[in-house]
């Protein structure tokens, strides 16, 4: 999670303008990570198939919201950045969705991440034409290659499922505008 915001740039300071989606996002680990840890975003939006992981997300969400803990992190992450002035309102700014990621409103999202490892071929084109409809998206990372009107970079992200001595899994960045 942390080298997607690097590579970005959503873990510096600065005024948080930026919109990311998880689409395939399980349990909405990457989604809560990235509002609460990287200040460059605003909002968050998860998108799961899965009645089970959209679920579960959801419940572990509302935990963190109940607790107050969500807001007490956020704030600490802006502050930290040198964001001061700015009252997170995690209830408004992170929605975890169950649904068809196809199906979901991308017009605000300007990051995206598809965990598109296990997606079949005719899924990845559809994902690619759902990513180009997108107004505001300025970058997209995916696990598997996709259309894209713009060449990827190629980095290696570590992951749960790598060790730790390996490389990672090699993720494919794109620069949109």
């Amino acid at each position: 999670a942390r080298r997607l915001a690097e590579e970005w740039g959503l873990c510096e300071g600065g005024k948080a303008v930026a919109t990311f989606a998880d689409l395939g996002s399980g349990v909405g680990k990457l989604v809560v990570q990235s509002y609460l840890e990287w200040p460059g975003v605003h909002r968050a939006l998860g998108v799961e198939l899965s009645a089970t992981r959209a679920k579960r997300a959801l419940e572990a969400w509302e935990a963190l919201l109940l607790s107050d803990e969500a807001f007490e992190l956020r704030q600490m992450a802006l502050n930290l950045a040198g964001d001061n002035d700015a009252t997170p309102n995690p209830a408004e700014e992170v929605k975890l969705l169950h649904g068809d990621l196809l199906d979901a409103d991308l017009s605000d999202v300007t990051h995206a991440y598809v965990s598109s490892l296990c997606f079949p071929e005719s899924l990845i084109f559809d994902v690619s034409l759902k990513l180009k409809q997108a107004p505001r998206l300025r970058a997209v990372a995916s696990l598997q290659p996709l259309n894209l009107d713009s060449g990827a970079r190629l980095l290696a992200l570590p992951t749960s499922w790598t060790s730790r001595r390996g490389m990672g899994t090699i993720a494919h960045f794109y620069d949109l505008g």
